[in-house]
Order: C-alpha cells, then structure tokens, then sequence
C-alpha cells in the first residue's frame, strides 16, 4: 500500500498545488512543556506522524498581539509595530486597547507588516481566517477572502466547528489556507494556573480535538496542517508584587499614560523632563524590576525601535508583578505572561504534519519570525521581507518542499 505522502508527492509531480494546502491552528498560551506535562495522547502522536521543534521562541513582549502578528508576518515587533496588548499613539492621541476599542482597528496599527493572510489574496489565492485576532481589519486596502473576527471566551465547540468547516473548504478546493484561532490554553492559565485540574482537563479535551484533525489530515492526503502558540504561561505569587503606583503619582504630569501591567509597564511620558524624572524614581525602585530609556532596551529584544514603544519601560523578572496607577490591584488570576522570551516558561509550541513534512523529524527550536517564511513556502507565496528563516525549518521538511 502506498503511503500517503508518497503518494501527494507522486501527484505533485503532475499538479504540485494539489498539496499547496495548509491549515493553521493557534493554540493561544499553550506553554511548550504541556505535551509532557499533561501525557496529551495525540500531540505525542505527532513526535512520530508529524515534525516538531521542542520549542518555540516568540518575541518581545510575551503578550499576545505582538505574537500574533509576528507568527504571522515573519517581523518582530518592532518592525511590525504592535509591540503590546496596548498602546499609544502620541502623534494622533489614540491607544489600541486589547478587545476594548474600536480605535485598534485603524489600519496605521497594522500597516507596517503583511500578514500571510493577506500575501496569499495579493497573490491571487484565498485566506479563510476564523476567529483570528486583526483579520476584520484593512490592510494596505485588503482583507482576507473570509473573516470570522476573533471573541472573548468562546467554548471550545465553536473551535472543533472552526476546524471542521476549514478541513471542508481545504479538501473541497475552496481555499489553500485556513487559520484556526483557539484560547482555551489561555483562558484557563490566566485563571486557574499551569498545575490546576482545569487546565489539565481541557488540555485533554484539546488533544481529543486535535487528534480527530489529525486523523482527517491524513486521510486527505493533500492538506498540510502547523499547530504553534503565542507564548507560554507561569504562575503568579501574591507575595511578588511591585507597585509603582506611589512613585508615579507622587507629582503631577509624570505620565501621560501607563499602559500593560504585570511582566512589563510601558509608561508615556508628556516630554523629555518627565521622562528624566520617571526613570531617576524608576531606576532603582526594586532589584526585581529592570527600568529601561527606549534606546536603552536591549537589541536582542527586537523591540526598542517600535513606533509605538513607550520612552520608559519596565519589565519584571519572571513571576513579579508590576502594578500601576491606571491598574494598581493584584490581578484576578493565577497565571501570567509577558516576560523575557529567555524565561523557559514563555516558550511556545510547534507542530506539523502534511506532504511538506518528513514524519519523525525535530529541531531543538524554532523562532516565532520563521512561521512566515514557512506558510509561504507550503503556499508557493513569494513571501514579503521579514526577519525569519528557512534554515532552522529545513530539517522538518520533506523533499515536495522544494519543487
């Protein structure tokens, strides 16, 4: 008996497009270490039937819509500009705000990087994106050829529907690409924690789903499928806490605006005197809190030049958290994120399986940046600049990668 991908590669011979199809699911603060953690069934499967990297390195911050728009554009934040879950935009007087206003749908927040989803209608072929965070918005005067925009805490039904109804449109010929958001994994890390029973149970409900798209995958033969997270997660300790609530509002117009808050506060400042101020009071505020001027952050964050990067930043060691004066109470929950990529518990996930792909094969890691380099590849997309690679994805690959 023929093996499937044997034989998706023998047909791509005649029509190599049959396999240019791929389907994309992220798995929202699904920590790396979950799989093993949790002895999750069908992601073990995929150390055999499909290819994997033992972790994914996301960017900075390790919030969610930098990594969003990293994993999907190739770019770190600082060239794609949404460097975190919020911002301020002082030439125009603006604040993107995480799911809370209609101001971060103005297309100058978006506009410096092309997402694949849009690469792929530039090039005349189709994007389904469901529930995808920023795929409602218009980027450089295009959209995907369908949106289903993102919602806040949706049952994990609507999800094994999303996947059912992108696996139809792939294997029909609708679309080339589908894109599944999820975030389950988020939600109950936030909650409950990474050593919970809550996590732990839907952990194992996600697996059951994802083994059934695994299954369809195979039997499609042509449908090439990536799973990756945006971050990981660890717990909070109220007894790490760092306020700077007292510092900021001990005199008038030390800030325009303090924005984030937990691993990182991203602090506007009104001019160039308040900024001095802040970061003399800041600076030695507590030894487990670094305090950085924006030229000051360092380059291996790839952060430092974003547009909308704040003049005075400050970001917490692994498990602090910072309060401030615009959300000075202990947040109600128990996992966090938002720290330093180098901190093990940030790390991300990354799986495949498909034609494109050799069963068995593994990397130590992948990076966030190098997802778009890749989706273009299985799509034929020539893909736009960005700060990813192919090499560290080359050893997953099968030879149908390179036709």
């Amino acid at each position: 008996m023929i093996r499937r991908h044997t034989l998706c590669f023998l047909i791509s011979v005649l029509a190599s497009a049959l396999c240019d199809k791929l389907l994309v699911i992220l798995l929202d603060g699904f920590r790396w270490d979950y799989t093993e953690k949790y002895d999750l069934e069908n992601f073990k499967k995929l150390y055999t039937d499909g290819a994997r990297a033992g972790y994914l390195i996301n960017v900075f911050p390790t919030f969610s819509f930098p990594n969003y728009y990293s994993l999907m554009t190739g770019l770190f934040s600082e060239t794609h500009g949404i460097t975190g879950n919020v911002m301020y935009d002082a030439d125009r007087n603006e604040s993107f705000i995480l799911g809370y206003n209609t101001q971060s749908s103005n297309p100058h927040w978006w506009e410096a990087g092309e997402p694949v989803w849009i690469t792929s209608v530039r090039q005349n072929k189709s994007s389904y994106m469901f529930y995808w965070p920023g795929c409602h918005v218009q980027i450089h005067g295009m959209r995907p050829t369908y949106c289903l925009p993102s919602q806040y805490r949706l049952p994990l039904e609507n999800f094994r529907l999303a996947l059912h109804q992108s696996l139809e449109l792939l294997d029909n010929g609708t679309t080339e690409l589908a894109a599944v958001y999820c975030e389950q994994p988020d939600l109950y890390g936030h909650d409950f924690g990474t050593e919970s029973r809550e996590i732990e149970e839907v952990l194992k409900e996600l697996d059951q789903v994802i083994g059934r798209v695994m299954e369809r995958v195979l039997h499609s033969g042509t449908v090439n499928l990536i799973i990756f997270s945006d971050h990981g997660m660890t717990n909070m300790d109220r007894s790490k806490v760092i306020n700077i609530t007292d510092v900021l509002t001990s005199e008038p117009n030390l800030y325009i605006y303090v924005y984030e808050s937990g691993a990182v506060a991203s602090i506007y400042v009104p001019n160039e005197v308040a900024a001095d101020k802040v970061f003399d009071l800041l600076e030695n505020f507590h030894p487990r809190m670094k305090v950085y001027r924006r030229l000051d952050l360092p380059e291996r964050l790839h952060y430092k030049y974003g547009r909308y990067v704040a003049e005075i930043t400050c970001v917490a060691e692994l498990g602090w958290v910072i309060l401030q004066p615009m959300d000075n109470l202990f947040p109600n929950e128990t996992g966090t994120h938002g720290y330093d990529f180098r901190e093990k518990d940030m790390r991300g996930i990354f799986y495949a399986m498909g034609p494109h792909f050799k069963p068995g094969a593994s990397v130590s890691y992948l990076k966030a940046v190098d997802m778009y380099n890749l989706m273009c590849l299985i799509l034929d997309l020539v893909p736009s600049a960005n700060n990813g690679s192919l090499y560290r994805v080359k050893p997953l690959l099968n030879r149908i990668s390179y036709k």
